[in-house]
């Protein structure tokens, strides 16, 4: 099997480990905050933080992460993915480690301390780890599968999260909070490992596909922001709002449902564990876009579904939970392979690490930055019987940042048209503009300038006059066979 699925099995592995690790502390919220009946009874060894505690985990994992995200984008542009990979993955064992610790602590500042340093660093890792599984998948798929690469690797992800909704979800009544984390601790070290392979699988190669480093001089930082455009800051607008609104609403879903539903524990969770069941269609999406082009439209309809989804709960009194968390996962399904598939049709391809390194920094931020608020407006939201309660607050900021990611995309659209279009073409059309797709893809498109189309030419050029003497050869032995 050739060295790019392997490289992306890897990715997925690590997608889905990753995923399911983040998505615990949402999953046993109530546990930490010491609200179950398990808590009350005293039949689990919970945590006792509050609610602004609990999303200030959020907070800062999110925040590191964008800072690892950035962080990695420039130093794999700069020296390659190697060393990053292990350094990310001695980062989220140890970062695990300590989250995992911290609630074996008796006193809550102790917990909380514990809990949020190994956030810290965990985030660290899973946001450069994030940003190089793109990098490296977009070197390897940039003509071939582009968005099936990248909406498996998601399609993981998603899977990770999904299942984690689903197996807590189910075994925590059961087994308490301890034994759940040690099982996210165990994907986390499969993690691991697998960052350490693709480090090897991507060394052999880089010969052949670069993701090698570039030569890239100290100046690189001030470049790389002069090289962004319109539609690519229209993105850095989208991301942040987008799966910030996302994450928000998941990671306080379920005891939002618990509170204002009236569902138990289980349920709560398996309802919004939705968002990432309906995430399984990543990969269709991913081939739509592929096949089909229009990317612009495929970003409107996952802006349009989010907004749909919390209009709809602030203007009817009784929206079916079900039916809120289907709109949102839709909508997150087509939102996440659209997004990343189409970063390196947008920038320089010297600089598509960085500037998947700046797009996950702004995903991270803004998750962390929203989440943050959501804790504080849970804490002073005043209670409304017509919205659900002290949710109120929490309710009105998901139709907000809504209303901000559909007007960005709306924008974002305009400035495409104006642009040349690059969202457009179909994987067949970009494809038929590049003739040298086989060789060193991440710096070869149809946009290139002539002195990036040096080297790979020569190379090219290199190997097609090898094949011609080779077929000289076979064409000679072929005939003094047949003259003997």
């Amino acid at each position: 099997m050739d060295v790019r699925w392997w490289i992306l099995i890897c990715c997925s592995l690590i997608g889905f480990c990753n995923d399911f690790f983040t998505e615990l502390p949402g999953i046993v919220v109530q546990r930490l905050t010491g609200t179950a009946d398990a808590c009350k009874d005293q039949t689990d060894n919970c945590t006792y933080l509050n609610v602004k505690q609990f999303n200030l985990l959020f907070t800062a994992s999110n925040l590191a992460s964008g800072i690892g995200a950035f962080c990695a984008g420039l130093i794999i542009d700069r020296y390659g993915c190697k060393y990053a990979l292990w350094g990310s993955s001695i980062l989220l064992l140890f970062g695990g480690a300590l989250f995992l610790g911290g609630t074996y602590f008796k006193d809550t500042p102790s917990v909380f301390t514990s809990m949020i340093i190994g956030n810290i660093i965990a985030g660290i890792s899973m946001g450069a780890t994030a940003v190089i599984c793109h990098r490296i998948k977009a070197s390897w798929f940039l003509y071939k599968e582009l968005g099936v690469a990248f909406s498996v690797h998601i399609f993981c992800g998603r899977l990770g999260s999904a299942t984690s909704y689903l197996l807590i979800g189910a075994v925590l009544p059961k087994i308490g909070l301890h034994p759940c984390l040690w099982i996210g601790f165990g994907l986390a070290l499969i993690a691991c490992g697998a960052l350490v392979t693709m480090s090897f699988l991507d060394e052999r190669g880089a010969a052949m596909v670069n993701t090698s480093p570039p030569d890239i001089s100290t100046g690189v930082i001030l470049r790389f922001f002069k090289s962004l455009d319109s539609v690519y800051i229209c993105f850095a607008v989208m991301v942040p709002f987008y799966y910030g609104t996302v994450a928000t609403f998941t990671a306080n879903g379920p005891n939002f449902l618990a509170k204002a539903y009236g569902y138990s524990e289980s349920a709560a969770s398996y309802i919004v564990g939705l968002v990432y069941d309906i995430a399984l269609f990543s990969v269709l999406f991913g081939w739509l876009t592929d096949r089909y082009g229009h990317r612009e439209a495929w970003f409107l309809a996952a802006a349009g579904l989010l907004f749909m989804a919390f209009l709809l709960l602030v203007i009817t009194a009784h929206f079916p939970a079900w039916l809120l968390t289907t709109l949102v996962g839709f909508g997150y399904t087509i939102f996440g392979p659209t997004i990343w598939s189409s970063v390196a049709l947008v920038v320089v391809p010297a600089y598509v690490g960085s500037a998947l390194g700046l797009l996950k920094f702004c995903h991270y931020a803004g998750v962390g930055v929203l989440t943050a608020v959501a804790g504080e407006v849970l804490q002073i939201s005043p209670d409304d019987p017509k919205l659900r309660g002290p949710w109120t607050g929490f309710i009105i900021q998901l139709l907000v940042t809504s209303v901000v990611v559909l007007l960005a995309t709306g924008i974002m659209t305009y400035f495409n048209s104006v642009t040349g279009s690059r969202l457009v073409p179909s994987q067949r059309e970009r494809e038929s503009k590049n003739g040298l797709q086989e060789f060193t893809p991440l710096f070869v498109d149809y946009g290139a300038k002539e002195a990036d189309l040096v080297a790979p030419r020569a190379r090219v050029d290199a190997r097609s006059e090898d094949d011609e003497r080779m077929r000289k050869i076979s064409e000679d032995l072929t005939r003094i066979l047949i003259n003997r």
